[in-house]
């Protein structure tokens, strides 16, 4: 039973047939004979209609009930997610925050598992609330429809949408003890209307914007960590039980899971996939890793057929997101493309605001305008499309966007943003030397990466000579031999050591690289094994003499 205050003054009790799923026999037969039990014991009695009002004594015994029994108003979608893996700091944060000033925010990148750890949150402390309510605010018709329905579970009168709306307001700010989550509320501006102004009770939002404002401090939801990612995939796939303990998984299971949560980025959604793609085709764990390395694309397309409360796939969601953030600022949008061809974790800000003249009219308007580069910098925020660290200066995206934008598009673009990254980042390199190798290390990643991309699409120009012979001067001054020869390491499976030969042998004062500067400083991939060979015995002279150098006489 609902009981709530009719127009009327009298008070109601609305039948649970509203709410029951009568398809279902057993449950059915439960509420009917509930129902016959109650109306016999003279505790309600028909009023018009299909309402039934309570008698004296059954206002009491109703009272009573409401008092006893916490959680009885429900309107949490989502049900227990018995798969549910760590998040126990997160959980611990909302309690304290909302226990001290009444309201937090989780917030993070689309996917995380933002919605999942609220609806955790509603789950574990239903029985220390009179009402938990939850509204969709992905859009206002969606807020407007979840509050019509609240308020028909509060038994608020049923009037126009915005009345109802108001009404369902007043009740919040006159009733205590309750909790009220606000999903996927990334724009913040419209819940003005649906947050009540008292603090009797507790309000969640979930959100992919970081900023969230004065209102609700903010708690980031992060990516998993390999070992609590892994053990999460082992769950989803079903290749142990849901009781099993993390320490009793099997090593070999263990590796496997745990390296496709690396690949994965920690992110939830992705692992998710992950997990059901394998239970559904049993195809094992490491068979999964290899064929998301062939095809990636169609993997992060593939949701699986069975969903939760989050139906879209990780390239759904980032191409809703992607849209977005191209209908708000085609500048925003373009420098989210070239963080895409640059290495994730630590992309130096100069990158964009020296680098990035005559790359197009969009990057061009960030390139030394502090405000256009905050502004652009502002709309990626607003959806957690990169993460900002204002102490170093660098901004970080995580690698499933990098590969979803790079999946979205043709070849001919692919290949146009990876020469625009090489080109940025060549602007940004400076000449090697003891004064700047502060600003080497922040960009020699880049450089080393824009190496794959200057032999993987062929991208011949003065401009990637001279990356290429820069980094590689520096690399061999700091003694960092095997870099020079394979600046994207062993991880990337490709050997681009010729582009760094022609500072090599410039050390050593070679005509090789005199007659190539003559020639227009073509691409260094063109070399031959013989120069291979001349700078690998530079490289072992160079790395004696230090040896000799250092070495402490007996």
């Amino acid at each position: 039973m609902v009981v709530s205050s009719g127009q009327d003054g009298k008070w109601v009790a609305a039948g649970a047939s509203d709410f029951i799923n009568f398809n279902d026999r057993e449950v059915g037969a439960r509420y009917l004979d509930a129902f016959d039990s109650i109306r016999t014991s003279g505790l309600i009695r028909r009023g018009e209609g299909n309402l039934y009002v309570l008698s004296g004594s059954g206002f009491k015994v109703a009272r009573e009930l409401r008092v006893e029994s916490r959680g009885r108003i429900w309107t949490v979608p989502i049900p227990p997610n018995p798969l549910f893996t760590g998040r126990a700091l997160a959980l611990a944060r909302i309690e304290q925050l909302l226990s001290s000033i009444g309201t937090a925010a989780l917030v993070g990148l689309g996917g995380v598992g933002k919605t999942q750890t609220a609806a955790r949150y509603a789950h574990l402390r239903r029985d220390h609330y009179d009402a938990v309510l939850w509204a969709t605010a992905a859009s206002r018709e969606a807020l407007v429809s979840d509050f019509v329905a609240i308020a028909a579970r509060l038994g608020v009168p049923q009037m126009g949408a915005a009345e109802t709306v108001a009404a369902v307001e007043r009740w919040l700010e006159t009733h205590e003890n309750w909790l009220l989550v606000l999903d996927n509320a990334d724009d913040l501006g419209r819940l003005g209307n649906f947050i009540p102004s008292g603090g009797l009770g507790h309000v969640l939002l979930t959100t992919q914007a970081q900023a969230t404002g004065t209102g609700a401090p903010a708690i980031e939801v992060t990516d998993m960590e390999a070992g609590e990612g892994g053990f999460f995939v082992v769950r989803r796939a079903k290749l142990v039980s849901q009781q099993t303990a993390a320490h009793e998984v099997p090593t070999s299971l263990r590796e496997a899971a745990e390296a496709i949560s690396t690949e994965l980025g920690g992110l939830l959604l992705a692992l998710d996939q992950a997990g059901a793609f394998v239970e559904e085709s049993a195809c094992g764990l490491s068979a999964y890793l290899d064929l998301y390395r062939e095809r990636r694309a169609k993997l992060l397309e593939r949701r699986g057929s069975s969903t939760s409360s989050h139906p879209d796939s990780v390239a759904a969601t980032f191409a809703l997101a992607f849209e977005k953030i191209e209908q708000a600022s085609p500048a925003a949008s373009d420098v989210l493309r070239l963080c895409a061809f640059l290495s994730p974790d630590v992309i130096p800000e100069e990158i964009f605001t020296v680098g990035c003249m005559g790359l197009g009219a969009n990057l061009e308007s960030v390139a030394g305008d502090t405000f256009q580069f905050n502004d652009a910098v502002v709309r990626l925020l607003s959806y957690s499309l990169v993460r900002r660290d204002p102490s170093s200066k660098m901004l970080i995206i995580h690698r499933l966007v990098q590969a979803v934008l790079q999946d979205s598009m043709g070849p001919d673009e692919r290949r146009q943003w990876a020469d625009r990254a090489v080109r940025a980042v060549s602007a940004t390199f400076p000449k090697s030397d003891f004064g700047s190798r502060v600003a080497c290390e922040r960009l020699i990643r880049h450089a080393e990466l824009c190496g794959t991309l200057v032999k993987e699409y062929g991208l011949e120009s003065p401009e990637s000579a001279r990356l290429l012979n820069e980094a590689g001067a520096y690399l061999i001054e700091r003694a960092r031999f095997k870099e020079a020869k394979e600046p994207c390491g062993d991880a990337q499976q490709h050997s681009v050591q010729e582009a760094f030969l022609p500072a090599v042998l410039r050390r050593e004062g070679g005509e090789g690289v005199s007659r190539q500067r003559k020639s227009g400083l073509r691409s260094v991939s063109t070399l031959g094994a013989v120069l291979k060979q001349a700078a690998e015995r530079v490289c072992v002279r160079l790395q004696a003499a230090l040896v000799q150098r250092h070495q402490v006489p007996k």
